[in-house]
């Protein structure tokens, strides 16, 4: 059996297993380009987060999507949004920057919190790139809820902030241990894929074609600057069938 493997706005994932009936979680949806590309690729349910109230306020309106005010993390409460001129908002990374444009206070909930207020049971991706705070969210689910989530795509920020590998290696140990499979298809960690054995049982034959089309994404990249072509870099969509 064929594997289909897409890359949409930076984050790798299998989409052979994605259909009408999916539900994917938008951790970090930003202008909401992952979701609504996701909708026209599989007409699924979404249910995202997005901290940033402007931003949110922004989101494109769909039945099949449910956008949430909120950042996730480890715990319900509030905590302080940092807000950059030139880079992403974030709840962790206040270094960025000399100075910060403003600082907002914006509702937290956790992963566990946002399962059982959006009544989900199963999660069939999520797509997770919230600036640091997937770490605390980590942190706080249980392996139950890890468990209903068939693959995780996920941008980690250990390359901004060195004390955060350990935490992350701390993350990757631990998925493994839950029977989850993983491939970072980026350089540092900016491009990670965790798929749920139990769920999508992968052969070895599988994961090898999975490594090699990694490689040969980066060949293609690396060709395409050779030749003076342009990256589309986290904007773009391309798909790959192993």
């Amino acid at each position: 059996m064929g594997i289909k493997v897409m890359r949409v706005c930076g984050h790798t994932f299998l989409a052979a297993p994605l259909n009408r009936a999916s539900v994917v979680f938008d951790f970090g949806m930003n202008r909401g380009v992952f979701s609504k590309t996701m909708l026209q690729l599989f007409g699924c349910r979404i249910f995202g987060a997005e901290a940033h109230p402007r931003l949110h306020a922004d989101l494109p309106v769909h039945a099949n999507i449910v956008a949430q005010n909120v950042a996730i993390a480890g715990k319900q409460g509030f905590l302080e949004l940092n807000v950059f001129d030139r880079h992403c908002a974030s709840v962790v990374f206040d270094k960025l920057e000399a100075q910060r444009g403003q600082t907002i206070s914006v509702p937290t909930m956790s992963l566990g919190d946002f399962l059982r207020q959006n009544q989900v049971e199963k999660v069939n991706l999520l797509k997770c790139d919230i600036e640091g705070a997937e770490l605390a969210m980590f942190d706080a689910a249980s392996d139950e809820e890890l468990m209903r989530i068939d693959q995780i795509s996920i941008e980690f920020h250990d390359f901004l902030d060195p004390d955060q590998l350990a935490p992350v290696r701390r993350v990757f140990e631990r998925l493994h241990k839950l029977s989850f499979w993983s491939l970072d298809f980026s350089k540092n960690r900016m491009d990670v894929l965790f798929v749920n054995q139990h769920e999508i049982p992968l052969t070895r034959s599988e994961k090898f074609k999975l490594i090699v089309t990694k490689y040969w994404r980066a060949l293609v990249r690396i060709m395409g600057r050779l030749v003076g072509k342009q990256d589309s870099g986290n904007t773009g969509l391309s798909q790959v069938r192993v």
